[in-house]
């Protein structure tokens, strides 16, 4: 079942393609845009994504009192190839 997030970037990805093609895009082109779309919405739409999106919002709040961009880095560098 397709949730509102879904529902609306599909509408604006069928709004775009429809728009390229009207513009005079190759079917190729449209075709693209509307694989891209698609998977925009599926990712964008399912609840891993948002998990993940809520999960990495709540990063920099546990950094006491230090600022958001301090922080931020300094847990970014946990990953770093140094």
């Amino acid at each position: 079942m397709l949730n509102r997030r879904h529902k609306a970037i599909l509408f604006l990805t069928l709004v775009f393609t429809g728009s390229s093609l009207l513009a005079g895009a190759t079917l190729n082109t449209a075709f693209g845009l509307l694989l891209l779309g698609g998977a925009l919405a599926w990712l964008v739409g399912s609840r891993t994504a948002k998990k993940g999106y809520d999960f990495s919002r709540q990063i920099p709040e546990g950094c006491g009192d230090r600022s958001e961009s301090s922080c931020v880095w300094q847990w970014a560098g946990l990953f770093s190839l140094y």
